[in-house]
Order: C-alpha cells, then sequence, then structure tokens
C-alpha cells in the first residue's frame, strides 16, 4: 500500500543512534559517523515534504544542542565542522 505521509521511524532511530554514539565514541570517530549522518539529516531537510523537512531541522537542533554542551579544547575544532552542514540547510 502507499503512505501519503513518509514514515520517519527510520530517522528517528538514526537520530538516537547518532545521540547515543554522541556521548560513547572518542570524538574522532564520531566526527566520520557524523559525516554521513549530516549529510542524510541536510538532504532531509532540504525535502520537499514541509513535515519531514521539519523533523529533520528539529534533529539538528537537538543534537547540536547535545553536543555543544560537551566541553571542547581551544585547539579542536569538532563543534564548528558539527555546526558546518546547518548552513547548507539555512
Amino acid at each position: 500500500f502507499h503512505h501519503t505521509q513518509p514514515n520517519i521511524y527510520n530517522l528517528q532511530k538514526l537520530v538516537e543512534v547518532t545521540h547515543y554514539n554522541m556521548d560513547k565514541r572518542p570524538r574522532l570517530i564520531f566526527a566520520e559517523l557524523w559525516v554521513t549522518v549530516a549529510d542524510h539529516l541536510t538532504a532531509t531537510a532540504l525535502h520537499s515534504n514541509p513535515a519531514l523537512a521539519m523533523y529533520a531541522v528539529d534533529s539538528f537542533r537537538q543534537l547540536s544542542i547535545q553536543y555543544l554542551k560537551r566541553d571542547e579544547l581551544e585547539v579542536f575544532e569538532f563543534q564548528k565542522r558539527f555546526l558546518k552542514p546547518l548552513e547548507t540547510v539555512m
């Protein structure tokens, strides 16, 4: 059968797994994972379906808040890299 509304279950799970890995993985490993997740969230945030796009933007917001709570040494630029995909969405 055909859904008129997209199923966001997989997107929800992607965000949950990303959130979990954010706190459990070393920053260098998470940074590699984030490249793939950010690409997917960016494409979804630019989707023609407004409900799906807003869900992706809200996911970016939630993950960003969580990530920015982490302390970071001045020599690292992980926070800057984390937020970079939002420039594309904005």
